[in-house]
């Protein structure tokens, strides 16, 4: 992705830093005259991120204030909340905005001491970080377990003044592990004590055995639960994205083709080549005649939605382990459990979390994780931790997603204050735990045409979100060919990408899942995987490189 700015911006940073690391100007901050720029390679399919980096951390300022700062995003959803970012909008909104548990060092390292604050040598300069908490990490050999204990800043509060706490921290917790919760974190993946035992609502559930999950999963009972809660939703879910592609230009070849969306979705998805929907038929009908031919095959409906058989693997063998838990409740009796034992309040500023194992994929996660007001997004009524209560309805987040759309609240540099005009303001939080931010506002302004170089050049956006294309660097090249008004970072973004094919309708003799059939599409991959190198050079230029990787048999 290319970050683009004007030239009287002028920022200057350390290689590596990211946007929405440092676009957050403090007090002890400051702006330099020159700009860095470093070419890096990315793997195939890969976009380049040329990176500007307002600040750094440990360097005092003493310039005059700036007028409002103006960033132009390809995408502005307007409905943001700090449990759903996705894209760089909401990225950027969620690192300025909130204020994640720990802080992450340019080296990649986990600050563990974020509160006392750490200091760390990258590229010859020394750092200084700071963060929301101190964190304690105990690692028991005997019981094979890993004790996280957590104190939080006394003096951090949310952009409406309230003070951050444990409370806020456990709430945010609850609802990421939630049973419910469907966003990018990672946390409900962890080995967090008690953990399965309250997502299924049984202490059966963590007992349960590999070989128990696998005979489970070969059940009639199993599959219907797997069909009903995975892919039912799953192919509605591709259902309304099908419907969103009438209108759009890129489409127009299926959407021309089959002007019923029924037609289309099963067209794209089902695994009956033979299969066409009854004329008129509604979409609930055309979803469930599909999702019968899948039944409880989830490896193959991942294979069709994304190309990927395991996109469902997690969710259906919990599926697994809740009926196998509810047997055996039935049976024995065994109890509901009312929160997770691995998560306990020590104090008003402290938590200690236990895990079992070493894992370095939580303490990143935990560190990733950013704390949200339970006052806004939950309900200080339905809170009390000592009654296994946290702030919402066990099972169903939707009230807290719901909460506010379009207006954040976090213990971050800045806060939404608005949208006129289609313009996102942001006003600073002058209560900021690193002191109040240098730059008072900040204006989001949607690139809708993509054209971030063009927006910076006749003064629209100060900075702009764009493709990191060899046709963007040319169009910069030719707006500085006569006056230099724009200035690029590059940093690192590696990355990979897929390409699809629809089993139905790329197959031999109407068999999509026959060994011939897979060969074909395997031998067509193949040609394509010959021109990758051309196309990446063709797209990117000297920006990126194709990653020789060998073919997946």
């Amino acid at each position: 992705m290319l970050i683009i700015y004007s030239g009287c911006m002028k920022p200057d940073a350390p290689n590596g830093t990211s946007v929405t690391e440092e676009a957050v100007l403090t007090s002890e901050d400051t702006q330099s005259s020159s700009v860095t720029t470093e070419a890096q390679s990315s793997s195939e399919s890969s976009e380049q991120t040329l990176v500007p980096a307002l600040a750094g951390e440990d360097e005092p300022s003493s310039a005059k204030a700036p007028a409002p700062l103006t960033l132009a995003f390809g995408s502005v959803n307007r409905a943001y909340t700090p449990f759903s970012a996705d894209g760089d909008y909401d990225i950027f909104l969620s690192e300025i905005n909130g204020v994640k548990l720990m802080e992450i060092s340019r080296s990649g390292r986990v600050i563990m001491k974020s509160a006392s604050g750490e200091s760390e040598f990258y590229g010859g300069r020394s750092y200084s970080y700071s963060g929301a908490a101190d964190t304690v990490l105990t690692y028991d050999e005997e019981n094979d377990r890993s004790v996280y204990d957590i104190k939080l800043r006394e003096d951090i509060r949310f952009g409406d003044g309230s003070q951050l706490d444990a409370d806020d921290l456990i709430f945010t917790l609850y609802v990421l592990l939630d049973p419910s919760y469907t966003g990018s974190s990672r946390l409900s993946d962890m080995d967090i004590e008690g953990l399965v035992n309250y997502r299924f609502n049984s202490s059966a559930a963590d007992s349960v055995s590999d070989e128990e999950i696998r005979e489970a999963l070969e059940t009639d009972e199993v599959k219907d639960i797997i069909k009903r809660e995975i892919v039912i939703p799953a192919l509605t879910e591709q259902y309304h994205t099908v419907e969103t592609l009438y209108g759009d230009s890129t489409y127009d070849t299926y959407t021309s083709m089959y002007p019923d969306p029924s037609e289309l979705f099963a067209f794209f998805y089902s695994i009956d080549s033979e299969y066409k929907p009854a004329k008129g038929a509604k979409s609930e009908t055309v979803i469930s005649e599909i999702a019968d031919m899948y039944g409880g095959n989830y490896k193959q409906l991942g294979s069709m939605i994304n190309g990927d058989d395991s996109r469902y693997e997690n969710r259906a063998l919990s599926c697994a382990i809740g009926y196998i838990a509810k047997n055996r409740e039935d049976e024995s009796g065994d109890e509901p459990v009312a929160n997770i034992s691995g998560i306990k309040k020590t104090g008003k500023y402290s938590i200690r979390l236990t895990a079992s194992g070493r894992s370095s994929e939580l303490t990143r996660e935990l560190a990733n994780t950013v704390i949200a007001p339970l006052s806004y997004y939950g309900s200080r009524e339905r809170y009390s931790y000592g009654n296994n209560s946290f702030g919402f309805e066990r099972g169903d987040i939707s009230s807290v997603l719901e909460a506010h759309p379009g207006a954040p609240l976090g213990a971050g540099a800045y806060s939404v204050t608005g949208t006129e005009n289609g313009v996102v303001s942001l006003a600073a939080n002058e209560d900021y735990y690193k002191g109040a931010p240098f730059v008072k506002r900040i204006n989001i302004v949607s690139d809708i045409q993509g054209s971030g170089a063009s927006m910076i050049a006749d003064g629209t956006a100060d900075a702009a979100f764009s493709d990191g294309s060899a046709q963007s660097l040319s169009e910069i090249d030719e707006i500085n060919r006569s006056l230099k008004k724009i200035s690029v970072g590059i940093g690192q973004n590696y990355g990979y990408g897929y390409i699809g094919f629809n089993a139905a309708s790329v197959n031999i003799a109407g068999q999509p899942l026959s060994h011939e059939s897979a060969m074909l599409r395997k031998a067509i991959a193949a040609a394509i995987s010959f021109y990758k190198e051309a196309s990446v050079k063709e797209y990117y230029g000297e920006q990126a490189a194709a990653a020789e990787l060998p073919l997946v048999r």
